[in-house]
């Protein structure tokens, strides 16, 4: 799941959004991908019950485990300033 942070739904997103992804069963990874600065948040499944988050910035490279994925933040960030 994965959602872009405005400045209006991040709380949202951070907050009780979560919460309610949390209940899906199948749901390993949440992503949230910021509109403003090239940083993207990666809570990931650790457990039941538990996540753990990963922030990635400017010149990272983001990893994706429920998918075996890893790519340069510069590709979704196209436009943006570091």
């Amino acid at each position: 799941m994965n959602e872009v942070l405005s400045p209006s739904t991040q709380t949202l997103n951070l907050g009780e959004k979560f919460t309610d992804y949390q209940k899906i069963d199948s749901l390993e990874e949440y992503i949230l991908i910021s509109q403003e600065i090239q940083e993207v948040e990666c809570h990931h499944l650790t457990g039941p019950d538990t996540w753990e988050t990963e922030v990635y910035g400017s010149g990272d490279r983001i990893v994706l485990k429920s998918l075996n994925l890893e790519f340069a933040i510069g590709e979704l960030s196209l436009g943006l300033d570091p």
